[in-house]
């Protein structure tokens, strides 16, 4: 006869992975700011500049503020998953 027992080791594994998504997700929030804070120092020392190249820059930060909130929200959903990974094993008779 068989039954299922929790395995301690994968328990363990399914832990360090879902705290190291999301301590990753934490320092991608944390470049989000610095992204944030750079384009706010940058618009005040460009005070409104319409050439081409400020507004290019301004677009570039965006584009990659955008695309970190996208990781940061997949690194999320990981770490969701990985908690619902299945920890279990199957073991016969006796020997849990």
């Amino acid at each position: 006869m068989s039954r299922r027992v929790v395995d301690r080791q994968k328990v363990e594994a399914r832990e360090y992975i879902a705290r190291s998504l999301q301590s990753n997700g934490t320092n991608l929030s944390a470049e989000v700011g610095k992204i944030e804070e750079i384009m706010s120092f940058m618009n005040h020392l460009l005070q409104g500049s319409q050439r081409s190249v400020d507004t290019s820059i301004n677009a570039q930060c965006q584009k990659a503020v955008q695309e970190v909130r996208e990781a940061i929200s997949s690194v999320s959903q990981a770490a969701a998953k990985t908690m619902a990974l299945d920890v279990s094993r199957e073991v016969e008779g006796d020997d849990a």
